[in-house]
């Protein structure tokens, strides 16, 4: 989310200012990183959920719910964990 101005920091401000999250889930990429450390910030004190690092899959599963509990969320991040898969050492494949 970004403002008229470009500025994703300032526009997620601006956005749970006007909001207080209600209703929203937010997804980052990396726990840690710099816009979930923003959104983290900007949500304290609101009802948004924030996910970090979920998949596409999960995202979709979240796109197409017109209602969601925490408990469905914490169940599509788990999902989207167990679907990870390091396909070379599935197939015995080694570094040369």
């Amino acid at each position: 989310y970004l403002n008229d101005d470009g500025d994703f920091i300032s526009g997620i401000k601006e956005y749970f200012a006007r909001n207080n999250g209600d209703d929203v889930i937010v997804i980052t990429d990396i726990l840690g990183g710099n816009p979930n450390a923003e959104v983290i910030k900007a949500a304290k004190g609101t009802k948004a959920r924030i996910i970090s690092g979920l998949n596409i899959g999960g995202m979709l599963e979240l796109l197409f719910r017109e209602e969601i509990t925490d408990r469905e969320i914490a169940d599509i991040v788990s999902g989207s964990r167990s679907v990870l898969v390091y396909v070379n050492q599935l197939f015995g494949r080694k570094d040369d």
